[in-house]
């Protein structure tokens, strides 16, 4: 059943994350990550952070629903597209790191998803008064993220090793940047704004192909990846372990 609410939406990440730990399924990883991403949501729009929180609910029902449809027609053996079919299937690689699974995902929600939840949120041509909350939403998952790095590093004190890959000028993890993710999702959300589902569909598969890339380096950053494997080794704990950490 698709949820409806932001309550509905943690109730479905609860699911996802149950299974997971049980399953030791790296899946887990993002959900979890997620899960702490929509109480902030929650937390802003009963605080009144946002000019428009019924929008804001809107979205972020929208934008999970993409993740939660990706993530069962994968599990069924269908293709989602094709930004979401290689962060789902990075879950069976041992050798990433925790960031690279967060990211991975992150590259298919925010670069392609966040602007088709953008634009059927609101009304067509209602863009530019949206522009301060979307920005706030998004230092909500900037900040989420930062937090989260500062986490694993007290756990995996290695992982600051490779923090100028991490986080080094534009550049989160192997070409992921937040902030050009959020401008092209504005960007594409102004290209989709008033057009029907048939209209989009070619757009959203030509930006796909174009993340695609990104989803790439990510996952194998070529001889980046001599110094994340050896960290990778010395990563404490199991998959359920790293799971409940997220949390």
């Amino acid at each position: 059943m698709p949820a409806k609410s932001i309550d509905g939406i943690l109730q479905k990440l609860a699911e996802i994350i149950a299974s997971a730990r049980k399953d030791r399924n790296r899946v887990g990883y993002f959900a979890a990550f997620y899960s702490r991403l929509i109480v902030r949501v929650r937390d802003g729009i009963a605080d009144g952070v946002f000019d428009d929180g019924s929008r804001v609910e809107r979205l972020s029902v929208v934008l999970a629903e993409r993740y939660f449809e990706a993530v069962g027609l994968f599990n069924q053996g269908g293709r989602p597209m094709r930004s979401w079919e290689i962060a789902l299937r990075a879950n069976r690689d041992f050798w990433l790191l925790v960031p690279q699974h967060i990211l991975l995902a992150l590259n298919a929600h925010i670069n392609l998803d966040l602007a088709v939840a953008t634009v059927a949120s609101g009304p067509a041509d209602a863009l530019p008064k949206f522009r301060a909350d979307f920005e706030r939403m998004d230092r909500m998952l900037s900040e989420l993220l930062e937090e989260v790095l500062q986490e694993l590093r007290q756990i995996w004190p290695a992982l600051g090793a490779i923090d100028p890959l991490i986080r080094g000028p534009e550049n989160s993890l192997m070409r992921f940047s937040l902030n050009r993710a959020r401008e092209h999702a504005w960007d594409l959300a102004h290209e989709l704004d008033g057009l029907n589902a048939a209209a989009r569909g070619p757009i959203l598969d030509r930006h796909d192909s174009q993340i695609l890339a990104i989803a790439e380096a990510i996952r194998n950053p070529g001889l980046q990846n001599v110094p994340l494997m050896s960290v990778r080794l010395i990563e404490r704990g199991g998959v359920a372990e790293t799971i409940e950490l997220l949390q």
